[in-house]
């Protein structure tokens, strides 16, 4: 089973809690990093190469507790406009990795408003089109959070996918 596993990276290196809690998981990931870009196309072509069987997405958040995304909306802001991912696609996805909830985290619906909610659509708008098996989830992490903390939260997350 090939598990994907993804974060972001900002420009000012080593600021994304994602990118440090990917870069540290252990185990037999597939890992992509991803910079701060709003273009579908190099999204897919960083995540289509692998063909994996599960994709779990992380992103920062500034919510105060980790959040399983359940619900990609069909819209981001970029400089205070709203602005649609896809005009022929549907208002939203709901991802269909479920990831139960545990201490420490919560289920959200609400992905907010930027790039995490943006890949999230763009890819499960890419799994629905080409009718793919692939399960899809995605985790936020508070910036603040801790990498040591979130890592032991995300692992037992992690721990609920087989072969993961």
């Amino acid at each position: 089973m090939k598990i994907l596993i993804y974060g972001f990276k900002f420009k000012q290196r080593g600021r994304n809690i994602s990118e440090k809690v990917v870069k540290r998981l252990d185990g037999k990931f597939i890992k992509v990093i991803l910079p701060i870009i709003y273009k579908k196309r190099y999204i897919l072509s960083k995540i289509k190469p692998h063909r994996s069987d599960i994709i779990v997405g992380f992103g920062q958040t500034y919510k105060k507790w980790i959040g399983i995304e359940r619900r990609a909306k069909n819209i981001y802001k970029i400089k205070k406009r709203k602005k649609v991912i896809d005009s022929r696609g549907p208002k939203q996805y709901l991802l269909n990795l479920k990831l139960k909830k545990i201490p420490g985290a919560k289920i959200s619906y609400n992905a907010g408003w930027g790039l995490c909610n943006f890949t999230m659509y763009t890819i499960m708008d890419y799994i629905k089109k080409q009718k793919l098996k692939t399960k899809f989830g995605f985790i936020h992490i508070p910036k603040d959070y801790g990498v040591e903390r979130a890592l032991k939260t995300v692992k037992k997350l992690l721990s609920q996918i087989k072969g993961g």
